[in-house]
């Protein structure tokens, strides 16, 4: 996680998460060193993970029983551990 920087002292404020999880929100800040004002928004950015799928590759699909609730509603349904392919049993 990034650190929130004053922008008229430059100050290290740390780690700011209290309520504030709004993408393109304006939040307001005063500045514990200087004291001074300011506006900060939240910027997420995508990160990526990639895994096997050998199944997608001539490989056996690895089936598991999907669990939810309704439990009516994932009865004799399989989805696969490394694709997400369902299959109805």
């Amino acid at each position: 996680m990034n650190d929130l920087y004053c922008p008229y002292c430059d100050e290290d404020l740390g780690d700011y998460v209290d309520d504030c999880h709004d993408s393109n929100v304006n939040y307001e800040y005063e500045c514990t060193k200087c004291g001074k004002k300011f506006i900060f928004q939240i910027e997420y950015y995508p990160t990526f993970s990639s895994y096997k799928a050998d199944c997608l590759n001539g490989g056996e699909h690895e089936y598991e029983n999907m669990i939810g609730a309704p439990e009516e509603a994932f009865k004799g349904i399989k989805r696969c551990k490394n694709c997400s392919k369902e299959i109805r049993e």
